[in-house]
């Protein structure tokens, strides 16, 4: 279409989505969606999928309280990942899962946290590593995706001085 088509309607509770993800091969758009003035309160944080053609709502997956959605990533596998700037975690459904379940929750992504969004931006780097990006502290990290599917080590990365200060957030 040469014009944007909105074909998912905004939410009677007011939420945000932070994270967009287009899965193609099972014809699903993923959104994270949050409530930034009742956060941790009486609405959850979701993940929902809609049928990328029509928009119809699939699935709601909702966040443990204390955690949102903020950037998703999949796999080769079909499993959505998704960083949480609060808890420094990164959950994952697994593909035709039912739940969101904490993939990651190494102290190594949440090191020298004081306030704010931590964990952003994520991607799968189309063999067995994730990348994620720290919006406080410009920190970068791969973390390796084990042979049975579990987190593996965290590895931050050391970037260029010209890298540094820009608030990271997606990456693609």
């Amino acid at each position: 279409a040469s014009q944007p088509i909105s074909f998912i309607p905004a939410e009677k509770q007011g939420r945000t989505v932070l994270g967009l993800l287009v899965d193609e091969n099972s014809n699903k758009l993923y959104a994270a969606f949050w409530h930034f003035r009742s956060f941790n309160q009486k609405i959850p944080a979701q993940l929902k999928s809609f049928d990328l053609k029509t928009g119809k709502l699939l699935n709601v997956f909702n966040y443990p309280k204390g955690a949102i959605g903020n950037d998703l990533t999949i796999d080769g596998k079909g499993n959505i990942y998704s960083t949480c700037s609060f808890t420094h975690q990164i959950f994952r459904l697994k593909a035709g899962g039912n739940n969101l379940e904490v993939w990651s929750n190494d102290s190594t992504l949440s090191a020298g946290w004081i306030k704010g969004f931590s964990l952003n931006g994520i991607v799968w780097n189309g063999k067995n590593s994730i990348y994620v990006t720290r919006t406080d502290n410009d920190g970068f990290y791969r973390i390796t995706i084990n042979s049975d599917g579990s987190a593996g080590v965290v590895q931050q990365i050391s970037v260029s001085e010209k890298l540094k200060n820009l608030g990271y957030d997606g990456i693609a």
